[in-house]
């Protein structure tokens, strides 16, 4: 036959057979699922991994240039003619000197408001056994009180990075006189200087904690002795010194200032040029330190390391689950299938007769697209092959006695094997209950001669024939007027 691909009638899918050929497919969809839901989540810790990589490049200190600023300064001199070196070199001292001066006085605690300063003192009583050597055992916890660790633990209760650039300047203690006759003692005292918004509370205790801990270790070397906090006081004060000391400092580096100008309108214009070099790179280097300073303050939180989120893991094995069901669904629309027997009574025109399903034994990795399980609960109401084509067969006998019809002719367009058969069987059925059926196996071979002496025909189709190949058929019963007694539809599960 020569097959032409047109139709009139549309393909439906029924969306109930479809949801159960999909819960059938569990395997590759979990499969499916699991394979994306590691993509994502693999990408999305592959994006951490790097995050983390450049985060700890960053944390890292800045590296120094392989020169340092005085050897790129020198060199900048020594481009100068040598009656002209001096005068660029002294004025870059001065203007180390004014910049140095000009950080102290924006930067220095102490000096922030030495007019109302506040203060916090820090009063404990230390006494020991006899024959300790008290003013040495002060002397020792003056000198842990400046180990860089105790610093660095008040600076982060007290604030910024930025603002205890001068954090040595925060703590002063001394020791006082013999406090007891009997039992040897002294008053050793802390001086602590507080910047505003500091909750004096936490310094006071985070100081006693760190020298109760010097107090056990000392215990050992000096000797046994005890050391008590005896009175706390936080309070505002005038810093007399202070006061004179930033009056001082703010004076002359007003005339060093004035002296750069009045030096600077000396130089000659090659000496300038040299010297406006030399000047924007200090600036420059002013500014990466306060940028060092920044990027160490936001890293004082812990830098979370990259690791294996659930999370992502589940939104991938949804979204695996989501794009299976898409894939399918538009599978199954571009299919050219038949698939069920409402489209193969809409294409071939005829009513069905009975549906006949057989169970199809899956092997290998066709496995993975049938589930034994689902089958079993989707077709628990199904009846023996045999019992179906019996029942077929008393359909097809009272078409036949109303129709006053003794004999047929089965066409067989089914393409599957154990569809072939089923018809094979059907036949026979009919034959034994005294209806004389002919069977032919009808595909694009088969020579069209066949329809022409063919009466009473009964169709049988399988869900895996195309409907262009049902749409032609139908064409061909009608160009050589076939009459139709109905069609049987076939399929597995």
């Amino acid at each position: 036959m020569n097959y032409e691909t047109s139709s009139t009638a549309y393909r439906e899918m029924d969306l109930k057979d479809a949801a159960w050929n999909l819960i059938a497919q569990w395997k590759l969809i979990l499969i499916t699922a699991l394979v994306i839901g590691v993509i994502v989540a693999g990408l999305r810790y592959s994006r951490d991994k790097e995050n983390y990589r450049k985060a700890l490049i960053e944390q890292q200190p800045v590296q120094e240039s392989e020169l340092s600023g005085d050897e790129i300064y020198g060199e900048m001199i020594n481009s100068l003619k040598e009656e002209d070196r001096f005068a660029v070199q002294y004025l870059l001292q001065l203007q180390k000197l004014i910049m140095n001066q000009q950080d102290y006085l924006t930067n220095s605690i102490w000096l922030s408001d030495p007019a109302n300063q506040r203060i916090l003192t820090l009063s404990y009583y230390v006494k020991g056994e006899e024959g300790i050597d008290l003013q040495a055992l002060c002397d020792t916890y003056s000198m842990n009180l400046r180990k860089e660790s105790f610093l660095h633990g008040l600076s982060n209760i007290i604030g910024s990075r930025k603002q205890i650039k001068y954090v040595s300047e925060l703590v002063s203690s001394g020791n006082g006189s013999i406090a007891d006759s009997d039992v040897r003692g002294t008053i050793f005292t802390i001086t602590v200087v507080v910047p505003e918004d500091t909750n004096g509370a936490e310094i006071e205790k985070f100081v006693t904690d760190a020298l109760a801990a010097d107090t056990e270790r000392l215990r050992k070397t000096i000797g046994d002795h005890t050391f008590k906090l005896i009175d706390s006081a936080d309070y505002r004060k005038y810093q007399y010194s202070g006061v004179e000391r930033k009056v001082y400092l703010s004076n002359s580096l007003n005339n060093f200032q004035n002296f750069f100008r009045s030096t600077y309108g000396t130089l000659n214009s090659e000496q300038k040029a040299v010297m406006d070099e030399i000047l924007k790179s200090l600036v420059n280097d002013e500014n990466a330190d306060a940028k060092e300073l920044d990027v160490l303050k936001s890293f004082e939180k812990e830098i979370e390391p990259p690791h294996f989120r659930k999370g992502y893991l589940a939104l991938g094995f949804a979204f695996g689950i989501f794009l299976y069901v898409c894939v399918y669904i538009l599978i199954a629309l571009q299919s050219d299938d038949l698939l069920s027997e409402r489209n193969a009574e809409a294409f071939l025109g005829s009513r069905i007769l009975g549906n006949v399903q057989y169970q199809k034994h899956y092997s290998g990795l066709a496995l993975l697209k049938h589930s034994g399980i689902v089958d079993k609960i989707r077709y628990r109401s199904k009846t023996a092959l045999e019992q179906q084509i019996e029942v077929v067969a008393k359909r097809i006998m009272t078409v036949c006695k109303h129709s006053d019809v003794s004999n047929i002719v089965i066409f067989n367009i089914a393409v599957d094997k154990e569809e072939q058969k089923i018809s094979e069987q059907l036949s026979e059925t009919m034959r034994a209950k005294g209806i004389a059926a002919s069977l032919f196996q009808i595909n694009k071979e088969s020579d069209e001669s066949i329809m022409l002496d063919a009466e009473n025909v009964i169709s049988i189709v399988g869900k895996h024939n195309k409907t262009a190949d049902i749409a032609q058929m139908t064409k061909l019963y009608k160009a050589y007027d076939v009459p139709q007694l109905g069609c049987v539809f076939v399929g597995e599960y």
